[in-house]
């Protein structure tokens, strides 16, 4: 039985999510604390990573928590990384654990 306290989801088409994620260009403009190579994730969840050159445009990706971020390969570029959106992995809920 679920709790009224957990988080329910749906499925939403792509097209529809794209507006209500930020765009790339504001990693400076974001308000959540930024997060370097090497921290433990604690949340899970969409999160903006943002290289210092222009080697490689800024990208929105899906980390886990408990996991370690990694560092970029480039070596003169530093990264961090913003939570955007929280969120919990699927295996995560009680309910779809196997």
């Amino acid at each position: 039985m679920r709790k009224q306290s957990e988080t329910h989801f749906q499925q939403i088409p792509l097209k529809e999510i794209q507006p209500i994620l930020p765009r790339v260009d504001e990693c400076q403009n974001h308000t959540s604390v930024a997060l370097v190579p090497g921290s433990e994730i604690a949340v899970s969840g969409i999160y903006l990573v943002c290289h210092s050159t222009r080697h490689m445009s800024n990208a929105q990706c899906i980390l886990l928590r408990g996991l370690m971020l990694p560092k970029c390969r480039q070596a003169e570029c530093s990264v961090t990384y913003l939570l955007v959106r929280p969120g919990t992995y699927i295996f995560d809920d009680e309910d779809f654990r196997e």
